[in-house]
């Protein structure tokens, strides 16, 4: 596998083409891969993002302040209100006029009022099964904001978008900007339209350093790595054979396990303990989850492969760079002789030690961070992965989203309570996600209604996370009592 090129730069520019002033870049990296993936896979992992929370606020005050704080992200953050052209570049159009602004807002901004009767994960769900972008008076909206009450004072904040635009990290500083904007009871500052285009996200080479002096020797060896995981004969552990699609896919799967407070400390006292990460736990137990899902005489070579295990690129932006900017770690684990280990305890620290090796192996390596730039997603077939099945660890939410939110008199208006997340899924390929809040780690399994049985029940997705939890609790259970 010949390494190609340096990744460049790719500036915004003057968008000659449009009728009004306008401003166009390639999709580049994650940005591109994610876009791609959802035109091929029908809108494959669109995504929802938000937060449930309570507030000391009316209605109408909280509408009011909501709708003024995202007029203001688009500001600070205008790429919510591009559109994606059929060349795969981000078009954006700067406010023209306080009309052109209302008509966006008045399609971007949804305020709905759904009563006691609003069950918040049934709202995920309902959003996962719609198609992007969503169009509105002539325009084709890739994000859209969501402010939805249930039981007052129980309300969802929820952005509903293209993950070109939305990554986890990013999202979550996002919606600490709202929520530091919605704190005030004053009028904001009133932003100069038709300036903000200079706000536009830089590409990730230009965002992250580069491109990098070392790229022909570093870049070569992560090339080296992809080439030798695809060339491995190994099989891969997986859930099982590709089930029969969906048209069009119906309310999907969705299994959350909250792992109690006491649990959740000793998760995070047992991985620093022994110097791993909450990361390396969680992705060890879905690893031998996996293997404990298939029949016991495995036989030749067993691989883990986590191909797409994702690395932000958020701590190396600004809080408001909200576009997707993520790289694919190419970890690949041999389970043959892990496996063959009676111990199960030392099954997951071998699983963990074997990851932790494999990350920082690919993290010490700069040009991680413009690997999917070069790889140009897409570009040429992919090679149908054997895997289904991905985790991906936000961590600590307080990190980027405080939960309490005060006024100016020191009270509380805003406490958030749990985070909300769902993906448009349309393949076989199951995502989890964990997460901690208010002092629990969280695990969520998605995954598409064509795992389901004839019964219409989700036995294997049950089953496999149940699995995950037992396999945690080997490490945790004497920490945690």
């Amino acid at each position: 596998m010949a390494t190609p090129s340096a990744p460049e730069h790719h500036p915004w520019l003057p968008d000659t083409n449009a009728s009004l002033p306008a401003y166009t870049r390639p999709l580049v990296g994650s940005e591109l891969f994610t876009y791609k993936f959802s035109k091929l896979a029908a809108g494959g992992y669109d995504v929802s993002i938000g937060v449930k929370f309570h507030s000391s606020l009316t209605k109408s005050d909280l509408q009011t302040r909501t709708r003024g704080a995202f007029e203001r992200l688009r500001f600070h953050c205008p790429l919510i209100a591009a559109s994606i052209d059929d060349k795969a570049a981000w078009v954006y159009t700067p406010v023209q006029d306080d009309t052109d602004r209302e008509a966006w807002l008045q399609g971007a901004f949804i305020f709905e009022d759904r009563g006691p009767a609003l069950d918040f994960e049934d709202f995920i769900s309902s959003l996962t099964q719609l198609r992007l972008p969503y169009e509105v008076g002539g325009r084709s909206l890739f994000f859209r904001c969501y402010l939805v009450v249930g039981s007052e004072p129980n309300y969802a904040l929820v952005f509903h978008g293209s993950h070109a635009i939305m990554d986890a990290w990013p999202t979550l500083n996002v919606l600490s900007l709202m929520f530091g904007w919605m704190s005030v009871d004053s009028p904001l500052e009133k932003p100069v339209w038709g300036t903000e285009w200079n706000n536009l996200p830089p590409d990730p080479v230009t965002a992250t350093g580069g491109p990098f002096a070392t790229w022909d020797t570093d870049g070569a060896k992560l090339y080296e790595a992809i080439a030798a995981n695809r060339s491995r004969q190994a099989i891969c552990l997986t859930l099982g054979d590709d089930p029969v699609p969906t048209k069009p896919p119906g309310k999907p799967i969705r299994i959350i396990h909250r792992f109690t407070e006491s649990e959740s400390r000793a998760i995070v006292s047992v991985t620093k303990a022994n110097e791993f990460t909450v990361s390396h736990l969680l992705e060890a137990a879905h690893c031998l989850a996996l293997a404990a899902c298939n029949p016991p005489d495995l036989v030749g070579d067993v691989d883990f492969g986590a191909e797409m295990t994702i690395a932000s690129l958020e701590p190396r932006l600004s809080k408001t760079h909200f576009v997707s900017a993520f790289v694919h770690l190419p970890v690949r684990i041999r389970m043959t002789d892990i496996l063959k280990n009676d111990s199960k305890v030392q099954q997951m620290q071998l699983t963990m030690k074997a990851l932790k090796e494999q990350y920082k192996h690919y993290l010490d390596n700069p040009s991680i961070y413009h690997l999917l730039v070069a790889q140009k997603p897409f570009a040429t077939p992919y090679p149908r992965p054997q895997f289904r099945t991905m985790l991906t660890n936000i961590g600590v939410t307080e990190k980027r989203l405080q939960t309490t939110w005060k006024g100016k008199g020191g009270e509380a208006i805003f406490e958030i309570d749990d985070l909300l997340l769902g993906n448009r899924l349309t393949t076989s390929v199951t995502p989890l996600h964990s997460w901690s809040i208010n002092g629990a780690v969280y695990l969520q399994l998605q995954a598409s209604d064509m795992w389901k049985d004839a019964e219409g029940n989700d036995t294997i997705m049950q089953k496999f996370v149940e699995e995950i939890v037992q396999h945690v609790r080997l490490l945790v259970s004497d920490v945690s009592k």
